[in-house]
């Protein structure tokens, strides 16, 4: 082949080894994959190269691999030991690339990688790690590493890899520890991890090292926003319009921070001790339905049932709207039967369930809460479910998410539980879009209401007296018992710390002890700390959710930890898989052989098995098996994640 015609590769025969030589000195490396085990190396013809060369090595024992042809006027040598297919082409380029004197190419297979990239490398992709290894090591100079770590970081950070981008940032303030850009750039994406004390942290770095650096205000500013701390926020803000006076996107925000600034001191000056809730005024019989609403209604004799459920999941799923009286119904119902529970339940499960399942985070995300139930099956006595909190917020379909789990609630008061997140919470609802939905679609007092239900919500969950559910985690301080969780009054928002907090908003940690929490809120705890609340509790196992995991769940702290996310794909752009944990009771030491409810139970498993990955795992317990129930998203109409938040989602910028 020419390197320029449309041949079938096999066309080496009129070259001798002095001109594949030539054409191996003259060429260069323009481009290189590592899928795994895989080396693939193109040598881009020159004027004087009658043909570039592509090798491919397996790294795992050095056998290399096999064919030849041309494609897009490269031709594509590749070897396989036993079946060299191209005359002597391979053989041939192999001894040429040994003898060339232009690059330090000896070519062994082992020695391909680190060689092709002194030749220069442009990566593609995830899968090149090694390769830009060896890039780095072979750069001379602190700032030519930092520069390919800084230009790899933005590379992941574009495909909404964000904890590879933050490893990338990281490595390169290793090697230039003052770059004031470096820690913007791991801000952002500390931002993007929702890390906000983290983002603060790396803002604040960049702002010593350049106080110029005007995205280091920038990224501070969003990050006190997302905590909806408006006065620091505020000040951040105003930081980048006097730099950046003709900005607009910062002038926005400021604008924001300024009216949720006046909007809190005029609510602080006219509260009321014991003011009488929004839900006190409604009537419900005062509500009139016209005959022209064509969505599902409550009947009077049955109340809200699993068939009115049902319907109502249809309807949402075609999105149709409920009429304001049956959402006030679902959640005045809803919040007298939550108002009447502890702080935290115990749960036992009923003989005739077979699993019980725990959801992490669901965040508004409609069309993959129908999907858990179609992979699952819907709630039931042989089928009980408890949501870990955060129904709403980020998803766009908030209200249909939250309605149909409290309608479920009401439905099967002991068979569907519910317990609060941190977005369970006035502040949340406000930045991140539940608030500006419920306003779209409903009204200020239907909002009003919905935060009465969100503060009736329990903290958290035991399970068969060995698991123990709640969103965040544990606790700042040692010592902490069942006991002194069930004094906790919840019907507030989260204070700054305490009890209630924590529960809400700390997550786990790989190594001993605690540290401040990266996101700015809570703490972190480590699996000393987990062994030790469980241990004093008589408890096998923590299930808490609050973070995304790529495979949708996570086991830590020597498997008595698991992290359950439950919004696969989260804000449209994260990649991550969702997940169920199922825990299987067991009587007598066997597992339960029953018949189960065509909506749960031994159909649960089989649809579970069919349509979703299930992973088995350890005990959680005495008497408890566990497995994880992994699945994609699914397709929802158009309408992004946070489009009815206050700045339309727009919180990071720049």
């Amino acid at each position: 082949g020419d390197g320029g015609g449309d041949g079938d590769g096999d066309d080496g025969g009129g070259l001798d080894d002095d001109a594949i030589a030539a054409a191996v000195a003259a060429a260069r490396v323009v481009d290189v994959t590592y899928p795994e085990a895989k080396l693939g190396l193109m040598l881009k013809p020159t004027k004087n190269a009658a043909f570039p060369v592509f090798l491919q090595a397996d790294a795992a024992d050095g056998t290399p691999t096999a064919e030849a042809g041309v494609t897009k006027g490269w031709c594509l040598w590749k070897v396989n030991g036993a079946d060299v297919t191209t005359g002597h082409s391979f053989k041939s380029v192999l001894l040429a690339l040994k003898d060339a004197k232009a690059r330090p190419l000896t070519l062994t297979w082992r020695e391909i990688p680190a060689a092709v990239v002194a030749a220069g490398v442009r990566e593609k992709g995830a899968s090149a790690s090694r390769l830009q290894a060896a890039a780095r090591a072979a750069a001379a100079t602190s700032e030519e590493r930092s520069r390919l770590l800084k230009e790899e970081g933005n590379g992941y950070f574009k495909s909404g890899k964000w904890s590879l981008a933050v490893a990338c940032y990281s490595a390169a303030i290793e090697e230039t520890p003052t770059q004031a850009a470096l820690y913007g750039n791991r801000a952002f994406a500390h931002l993007k991890l929702e890390s906000y004390g983290l983002a603060i942290a790396d803002a604040t770095t960049a702002l010593e090292h350049d106080p110029a650096y005007v995205k280091g205000y920038y990224r501070r500013g969003a990050a006190y926003l997302a905590l909806s701390k408006y006065k620091k926020a505020r000040t951040e803000f105003r930081a980048v319009c006097k730099i950046r006076p003709k900005d607009k996107d910062a002038r926005r925000k400021l604008v924001e921070c300024e009216k949720e600034v006046k909007r809190e001191a005029f609510e602080a000056a006219i509260a009321v001790e014991d003011e009488p809730p929004a839900s006190a005024s409604i009537v419900l019989a005062d509500i009139a339905v016209p005959d022209s609403y064509k969505g599902p209604r409550i009947d009077a004799a049955a109340g809200i049932d699993a068939a009115f459920v049902t319907a109502l999941m249809t309807h949402f799923k075609e999105q149709g709207s409920l009429h304001r009286r049956y959402a006030l119904q679902i959640l005045l119902e809803a919040k007298a039967l939550l108002a009447a529970l502890p702080p935290l339940l115990d749960i036992e499960t009923d003989a005739s369930a077979a699993v019980f399942n725990v959801c992490g985070d669901t965040h508004g995300q409609y069309y993959d809460l129908l999907n858990i139930f179609d992979i699952n099956g819907a709630p039931s006595e042989g089928n009980p479910y408890l949501f870990n909190g955060d129904f709403v917020d980020r998803g766009s379909f908030s209200v249909e998410n939250v309605l149909v789990l409290l309608a479920w609630k009401v439905a099967l008061p002991r068979h569907m539980h519910l317990t609060r997140g941190n977005h369970e919470t006035k502040n949340m609802n406000k930045v991140y879009g539940f608030e500006g939905e419920v306003k779209h679609k409903f009204d200020a007092t239907v909002m009003d209401v919905f935060t009465e239900v969100f503060q009736a919500l329990p903290l958290c969950a035991v399970i068969n007296r060995s698991v123990f559910v709640t969103h965040g985690g544990i606790f700042a301080d040692d010592g902490v018992l069942l006991q002194d969780i069930r004094k906790v009054d919840r019907f507030r928002e989260p204070p700054e710390g305490g009890l209630m907090s924590d529960l809400l908003w700390s997550d786990p940690q790989p190594f001993p002890g605690r540290a401040p929490s990266k996101r700015g809120v809570g703490m972190s705890f480590g699996p000393d700390v987990t062994k030790r609340f469980l241990d004093e509790n008589g408890l096998q196992m923590l299930i808490r959710s609050h973070e995304v995991k790529d495979e949708g769940y996570l086991v830590e702290h020597d498997g008595r930890c698991v992290t359950v996310f439950s919004a696969p794909n989260y804000c449209d752009q994260m990649g991550n898989k969702g997940a169920i944990v199922r825990l299987k009771p067991r009587r007598d030491n066997r597992d339960v052989d029953m018949e189960a409810s065509s909506a749960g139970g031994a159909d649960a498993d089989a649809a579970a098995e069919a349509r979703a990955a299930v992973v088995r795992g350890g005990g959680g317990g005495p008497g408890m098996d566990v497995e994880y129930v992994k699945f994609e998203a699914v397709p929802h109409p158009p309408i992004r994640p946070m489009a009815y938040a206050a700045m339309g989602g727009g919180l990071f910028g720049l």
